[in-house]
């Protein structure tokens, strides 16, 4: 390193920052920690001794966690640029002169990655015998700009200006149950009545906790959901044997599911 350069980037570790940016957006040294799989000492230690090496107070600590300063918010700034550029390094050194080869990982919900995406990149992958796809079917947000992933399908629009999004177009769900169900039980016409049935309730980080109470208007839904999952092919499996009155993308229709669409009015 030449010598004319600031002391400070000889002791600056990116390292340092990159437990640093974790810490600011879990809000928490322990959600940090078992993010980056090390122990809360270490976090700790490394957080102040950046704060020394730099001079600024980084985290405010409170007793269920840590805010950041107004230093560390323009530290913070200054390091997901750095972040930026070392994974554009990362994907740069991915590109292979002999073509298209290597692995790209899709993310994605789960029906939707076995039922639509799948299909199509079996017939895809023929034609690119060396890629490997790697389909990562969850219901958690995943960052592409930190290499979770190379491709994310998801249903939030990303917030980072950097990325490039598309719509691809909409899904629709809807209440349906089985014929054997609608035979022993009958059809609830309404909202209103559907608390009268057994519901099959699907549980997400993308769905609000306490969604099902609020659409059903009542306080506990103790007695009414037979089955939680947090899948929807559980779902689906459920719903066609008859296990109550589930919410799932039209699409089941096409797949062969032998299911009954139910119009609930809001009243």
């Amino acid at each position: 390193m030449h010598r004319d350069v600031p002391d400070i980037l000889r002791t600056l570790s990116w390292d340092d920052l990159r437990v640093f940016l974790a810490c600011a957006e879990q809000s928490s040294f322990r959600k940090a920690a078992k993010l980056l799989k090390i122990n809360s000492a270490t976090i700790v230690r490394r957080i102040e001794r950046l704060e020394q090496v730099i001079g600024y107070r980084l985290f405010v600590r409170h007793t269920d966690g840590v805010s950041v300063t107004a230093e560390g918010r323009m530290v913070m700034d200054h390091a997901r640029t750095m972040e930026h550029a070392t994974f554009n390094i990362v994907r740069q050194s991915q590109i292979s002169p002999e073509g298209i080869r290597g692995l790209v990982r899709v993310a994605i919900t789960e029906g939707q990655g076995t039922y639509w995406v799948l299909p199509r990149l079996l017939e895809f992958q023929k034609a690119n015998r060396y890629l490997t796809f790697e389909l990562q079917e969850t219901m958690e947000l995943t960052d592409v700009g930190r290499l979770e992933a190379d491709i994310s399908i998801q249903f939030r629009r990303p917030e980072r200006p950097d990325l490039m999004a598309v719509q691809l177009g909409y899904l629709h769900n809807y209440p349906f149950a089985s014929e054997s169900y609608t035979k022993a039980f009958g059809i609830p016409k309404a909202l209103s009545e559907a608390k009268f049935h057994r519901i099959i309730e699907q549980i997400s980080p993308l769905l609000e906790q306490g969604a099902y109470e609020r659409l059903l208007g009542v306080e506990s839904v103790e007695g009414i959901v037979g089955v939680r999952t947090n899948t929807s092919s559980a779902v689906l499996y459920a719903v066609e044997r008859g296990a109550g009155i589930g919410m799932l993308p039209n699409y089941a229709l096409a797949l062969g599911a032998k299911l009954v669409p139910i119009e609930l009015a809001r009243v």
